[in-house]
């Protein structure tokens, strides 16, 4: 290589660390257009999803109500979501422009947000690098084409990690408050996160009884109650249309149906209510359905619920090889009923969620033999990870419900990462880096910084 084109590489290496030295977010702006483009090049495809659904939530919100009519999409979702949507719906936006917002745009901004926790745990470079490698993590392009809840979730999951490692180094009442805003917005956009918060706070309840890290257990709880508490207007909602206390929605039935409907060639995967009168498949479960949508709308999915406990206690069995079968579905998105199965989709799911999953294995192993002295973010990005999966496996899962659980796997991969490489240099593994624009962190501030704020 002549001195000429050495010369002018040393320039344009020494002009990117630049920039990434004094304005980092700039070096991840190229992954923006690239998430840009697959709503616009690639199009819908043949999956609309619940894009739908999503738009009916969002103009009734325009017109001063919610629900849907009584029926099976009733209550399907939570607000969250078509909250967000309401602008695009008064303003008559094209649909490609709410597809490009709440998908690619919303999803970069989980990445900015990652690339932030990143640059606490680790130096500049490295943080650069992690970011884009969990922007790279493909299976998110299955939900970009339309409109999804999984971008806008992912953004708050990212947040919810970024607002515990801060809190891990500030002890801040103010971060207590931020992440029960975060954890109610949760609860919003994906219900399930609504029973979850229950989970949690009897967890946070029996590690403070137990004194098992009371500060770490004080937060949970803290911030888990005081979620549940900003979710109250909604839950008065549900209860006024449905007469029924701590409703969140009116899919769980069906979900929890077919995971166990007492035949074996159902494998536990979810199946749209209506397709039982069309697909020659289902034609088994057709005088159920039609006893069921004989009774009131609003009675449909606590019918359909009450069918699924009864198989349950019949056929046991069945149920426990669906739970298994349910991992599979989240990890490698295979198998379903009644379809063929396919290997390409097992490697395109399975490879990189797998490689996150082992990676925050580890992380975790190597980070538990120094767990007095390192940050308590993984311990409860953990237990995210593990109640969030563990409630997807008991009812009817997709691929798409592990994509909830990737920042908070990926942000362990991140501390586990930080450990080994203490190690390795004789550092201290909780030392905090100095997050962005080389602003100290507030460890040895003792209040945030703009950018932890």
């Amino acid at each position: 290589m002549s001195p000429s084109v050495s010369s002018r590489f040393a320039r344009v290496r020494a002009l990117i660390k630049s920039i990434a030295d004094s304005h980092p977010l700039l070096v991840l702006l190229p992954i923006l257009p690239v998430y840009a483009s697959i709503p616009v090049l690639l199009g819908p495809g043949g999956n609309m999803g619940d894009e739908g659904i999503f738009l009916k939530f969002a103009r009734n919100l325009v017109h001063g109500h919610y629900a849907l009519a009584p029926g099976w999409t009733w209550l399907a979702h939570g607000p969250g979501l078509p909250l967000v949507l309401t602008p695009f719906v008064a303003a008559h936006a094209p649909i490609l422009a709410a597809r490009i917002v709440v998908g690619p745009a919303i999803l970069f901004c989980a990445v900015a947000v990652f690339f932030k926790v990143a640059d606490m745990v680790l130096d500049r470079k490295r943080a650069l690098v992690c970011a884009y490698l969990f922007a790279a993590y493909w299976p998110f392009e299955k939900v970009l084409r339309v409109i999804y809840d999984e971008p806008l979730t992912v953004l708050l999951v990212v947040a919810l990690a970024h607002r515990i490692a801060v809190w891990s180094h500030s002890r801040r009442r103010r971060d207590v408050v931020i992440t029960g805003v975060i954890l109610a917005a949760l609860a919003l956009v994906r219900v399930e996160f609504g029973y979850l918060l229950i989970v949690w706070i009897i967890i946070a309840a029996g590690a403070l009884a137990l004194r098992q890290r009371a500060d770490v257990a004080r937060y949970a709880l803290a911030s888990s109650v005081l979620a549940l508490i900003l979710c109250i207007p909604y839950l008065a909602y549900t209860q006024s249309v449905t007469d029924q206390y701590f409703y969140w929605s009116s899919s769980g039935g069906a979900q929890l149906y077919w995971m166990d409907t007492g035949r074996s060639q159902d494998e536990g995967d979810w199946h749209n209510p209506p397709l039982v009168f069309s697909d020659p498949n289902l034609a088994a479960h057709r005088a159920l359905f039609r006893k069921i949508q004989a009774r009131p709308p609003k009675d449909w999915d606590t019918e359909l619920r009450n069918a699924a406990f009864r198989n349950i206690r019949q056929h046991p069995l069945l149920y426990v090889r669906n739970l298994v079968l349910n991992f599979s579905r989240q990890v490698f998105n295979e198998p379903y009923s009644y379809t063929p199965f396919k290997w390409g989709t097992v490697l395109f799911y399975g490879l990189p969620s797998l490689v996150l999953i082992i990676a925050a294995g580890l992380s975790l192993r190597a980070i538990r033999r120094r767990r007095q002295a390192m940050s308590p973010a993984p311990l409860l990005l953990a237990w995210f990870s593990v109640t969030t999966f563990a409630l997807h496996t008991v009812v009817a899962a997709y691929a798409r419900m592990l994509v909830p659980i990737v920042p908070a796997l990926a942000v362990i991969a991140l501390y586990g990462a930080r450990y080994i490489r203490s190690r390795r240099d004789g550092l201290s593994s909780d030392t905090p880096r100095a997050p962005l624009s080389g602003a100290r962190s507030v460890a040895h501030r003792g209040r945030g910084s703009p950018a932890e704020g």
